[in-house]
């Protein structure tokens, strides 16, 4: 009987140790290993989970459910499918920006359905452009060319770069120094030119950009603009060479930053002329003064040399080329003209031979020649105001040949006096005593040329080359002599009307354009082309 209770006690064991051998694990559901999250982006994730065991009965699906509002995702909430079958699985779950998510994994057969382990996680967010900055190059007086490059947008959009600029260390677009958008946008290189900028200054830039997040600036970098200088002048080689002309040329290769406000030559019968000596400036000059001039000069001596430079003047001061120089020709024109006047041809009052010296200028623009006393003269004047028939020769009236002689007692011829003359015409060549006398193209000055002949005189008429002496005139009223040894009277071929000629007049230095009645008779001085 004993034999027997211990036998069933035996059989009650086993049979209570068969029945837990045989008990499914977690109620036949299927059993999930870890899970896990990499590659966290702004809008995506890797999840990985792993699946032990189908449980009793095979496995209809499996993958993951993520949340944002629950501690404990479930089917109920986003569900991503990965196969099925035992072994591991991922997928990438699509995410928002800066989003907290909670996801598990999950498997499902036939008794139901297993979560593993919950697993939170933020996805990514944007952040601030990343820049680098590109040493300013081609730096000027007034202008660079700055550059920068957005390396990353930080996740977002680009919706604006460009560049802060300032003459103060950490310039920004809010206030601290001038913005200089770029027009255009995205990831990559980018460059400005900066125009209008102050000469020897120090400016600071940093390159920006801007996304949804913010701005952010690339390392700041400086440089400092060019100082003016006096412009860069280059003299070229004379050309067109005249007895009594020139045409002069430069260039201005560099204008030292600040515009050229006058160019041109300076010369003189010097070495190293300046722009204390003669000058002659460009008048077209335009635009900033770069580039090449040509001038033309004029009233020059024959067969003299000259010594030039080009020059230009900026806000820095006067620079000058190189010194050339370059002789004018020879001009082998008469000296001097000797006259036999005879009293039979109607315009000489006495007999004479005189010789006249020739005076050559260009002081109407092209070269003439004067005789260097006054017709009839048989000597240049001693003094400005000598009272000599030698010096102050003969005197006609406006548009008649006959000449006089006075020495203020006599009068050569002593003729009937014409006190009145009215004819509408200037000088006329069959009257002039010059033509007459002299021949060729001798003739009377007009206005213009005995005008701009006086203009020419540096200081006293009767130290100019003319040797201007106060030869008087003879009255209209009688043809006595007046005036002489106080003023000078110079006919010109040119009438103002009927009744009134224009003459020079005057005494000492001061000679001016005048005009009187045609009956004065005047000396004359003759002009030859």
């Amino acid at each position: 009987m004993k034999i027997s209770v211990i036998s069933v006690l035996l059989i009650l064991i086993l049979v209570s140790c068969e029945k837990d051998l045989t008990a499914p694990i977690n109620g036949g559901k299927p059993v999930l290993g870890k899970s896990t999250i990499t590659d966290v982006t702004l809008k995506s994730a890797k999840l990985s989970g792993e699946l032990l065991e189908e449980g009793l009965s095979k496995t209809t699906a499996r993958g993951f459910v993520i949340t944002e509002n629950s501690t404990n995702p479930s089917l109920s909430d986003k569900v991503i499918t990965v196969g099925s079958g035992i072994g591991k699985f991922e997928a990438v779950a699509d995410l928002k920006v800066n989003t907290k998510y909670i996801f598990s994994s999950f498997a499902t057969n036939g008794h139901g359905s297993t979560y593993g382990d919950p697993v939170g996680f933020t996805s990514g967010d944007y952040s601030l452009p990343t820049l680098t900055t590109t040493q300013a190059k081609d730096i000027s007086y007034s202008q660079v060319l700055i550059g920068g490059e957005v390396l990353s947008d930080g996740g977002a959009t680009i919706t604006e770069r460009g560049f802060s600029f300032g003459t103060k260390s950490a310039p920004d677009i809010l206030g601290n120094g001038e913005k200089f958008p770029h027009d255009t946008k995205g990831l990559g290189t980018f460059i400005s030119v900066v125009v209008l900028l102050k000469e020897n200054t120090k400016y600071f830039y940093r390159p920006y950009a801007t996304n949804l997040k913010g701005t952010s600036y690339g390392p700041e970098a400086s440089f400092t603009t060019l100082p003016y200088v006096v412009a860069t002048v280059k003299t070229n080689a004379a050309t067109n060479v005249t007895d009594n002309g020139v045409t002069l040329s430069g260039q201005i290769t560099d204008i030292g930053g600040s515009n050229v406000t006058e160019r041109g030559v300076c010369f003189s019968t010097n070495v190293n002329p300046n722009t204390y000596d003669n000058k002659t400036y460009d008048p077209k000059i335009s635009g900033n003064g770069l580039g090449s001039f040509t001038i033309d000069i004029s009233n020059l001596k024959a067969n003299t040399t000259y010594y030039a430079k080009a020059y230009a003047i900026n806000s820095k001061g006067t620079s000058f080329g190189e010194q050339i120089s370059f002789t004018t020709k020879d001009l082998n024109l008469a000296k001097s003209i000797t006259v036999n006047h005879k009293v039979t041809n109607g315009v000489a009052p006495v007999d004479a031979t005189i010789t006249y010296d020739i005076y050559w200028t260009s002081s109407s623009g092209t070269r003439k020649g004067w005789i260097t006393k006054n017709l009839g003269a048989t000597r240049e004047g001693l003094a400005a105001n000598e009272k000599s028939i030698n010096s102050s020769g003969w005197y006609f009236q406006f548009n008649r040949k006959q000449g006089y002689q006075s020495d203020g007692n006599t009068r050569i011829p002593n003729t009937a006096w014409n006190s009145y003359i009215q004819e509408d015409l200037n000088w006329q060549l069959s009257n002039d005593p010059c033509r007459l006398e002299l021949g060729g193209k001798w003739r009377l000055p007009t206005m213009t040329e005995l005008s701009d002949e006086r203009n020419s005189w540096n200081g006293e008429a009767f130290l100019s080359p003319m040797k201007i002496v106060s030869s008087a005139y003879l009255s209209s009223d009688g043809g006595n002599l007046s005036q002489w040894g106080f003023s000078g009277n110079y006919w010109t071929s040119s009438q103002k009307s009927a009744t009134i000629g224009y003459y020079l007049g005057g005494g000492g230095p001061s000679y001016y354009d005048r005009s009187d009645v045609k009956a004065l008779a005047m000396p004359c001085r003759c002009i030859t082309d």
